[in-house]
């Protein structure tokens, strides 16, 4: 799958993810829209609050599979 990755060395970048593993009590959702809001753009410029190695965005849409 894609998704936009906040990567250890501080850059934005659309990457390719493996797709997650699910255990028995949860789900795996496919996420047709995300969002990404403006304090995910200023991510670079907070260190102190966003550290790195993460996929961005929040407020997702999907289906569960």
């Amino acid at each position: 799958m894609f998704a936009v990755h906040f990567t250890e060395d501080r850059h934005t970048v659309l990457a390719r993810r493996p797709l997650p593993d699910r255990r028995k009590d949860q789900v795996v959702v496919d996420v047709e829209l995300r969002g990404i809001c403006s304090s995910d753009l200023h991510a670079a410029n907070l260190p102190e609050v966003y550290r790195g190695g993460f996929v961005m965005g929040h407020g997702m849409v999907g289906r569960i599979g």
